[in-house]
């Protein structure tokens, strides 16, 4: 269950990064803050401390940070962004971009 939390926790985390980088109307601040590597760090490290484990810590951190990776990602494609919103398009688009290429191949660990 709180693998499921984490993973959609960091799809939420990871989209509203790449939102708020987008968001240039409100001020030169949000590319920044969205470039900061800090809260990438802390919200692996928030998820461990949770855990008794040192393995299961580990692998809640990792699951974490993938989610938010590809909710990062996924965000890149989506229409609030540059992409126009056709559903064929914008579906066979995400999947591409949060399966294929090199994300695929870091994110398919044991672990996700």
């Amino acid at each position: 269950m709180i693998f499921l939390f984490a993973a959609i926790v960091g799809l939420v985390f990871g989209a509203s990064v790449q939102y708020l980088g987008s968001m240039s109307w409100l001020g030169a601040w949000t590319a920044t803050a969205a470039q900061m590597s800090a809260p990438w760090l802390i919200l692996p490290f928030v998820f461990g401390i949770t855990q008794q484990r040192r393995w299961r810590a580990a692998a809640l951190g990792l699951s974490v940070t993938f989610s938010a990776l590809r909710g990062y990602w996924a965000m890149t494609y989506s229409p609030m962004e540059i992409h126009p919103w056709t559903f064929d398009r914008f579906t066979s688009g995400m999947v591409a971009v949060t399966t294929r290429g090199w994300f695929n191949r870091w994110s398919s660990s044991p672990v996700w």
